[in-house]
């Protein structure tokens, strides 16, 4: 909410880095977020609702259910068709393999299956699936 209201008014609210900076603080504020300093230097500004923001949203007439579904652990477990796609596209992750030398243990990874021989010492790399 915070980063779209600077976007629209074209203020700069993070650095280069992406980190949150002054204007963001002051902009979180003006909507009753609480912003934490940074711990450490160059950090950056965090937020956290604040017990005004919490009342007003629990007075809202809405189905407070369904929003809490999206903050349950378990919410995917009720969703049987996205699970299984989440599944499919883990399955469809590339195999990537390892290749290491038995003399000199150098070693590399690489996603295509290739026969290969060590440059240094010239023996043959064993392929190990990862």
């Amino acid at each position: 909410m915070v980063h779209q209201y600077c976007h629209q008014i074209e203020v700069r609210d993070t650095s280069s880095n992406g980190r949150h900076n002054r204007k963001f603080k002051y902009y979180a504020e003006q909507v009753h977020l609480k912003v934490h300093s940074p711990i450490i230097k160059h950090i950056g500004y965090t937020t956290d609702v604040s017990e005004y923001l919490n009342k007003y949203f629990e007075d809202l007439d809405i189905d407070h259910t369904k929003i809490n579904a999206f903050k349950n652990v378990n919410w995917l477990n009720n969703h049987a068709d996205l699970q299984a796609e989440i599944e499919k596209m883990l399955a469809e992750k590339p195999k990537r393999y390892k290749y290491e030398c038995g003399l000199c243990f150098y070693d590399f990874s690489s996603k295509h299956d290739m026969e290969l021989k060590c440059l240094k010492c010239e023996n043959p790399l064993v392929k190990k699936s990862l």
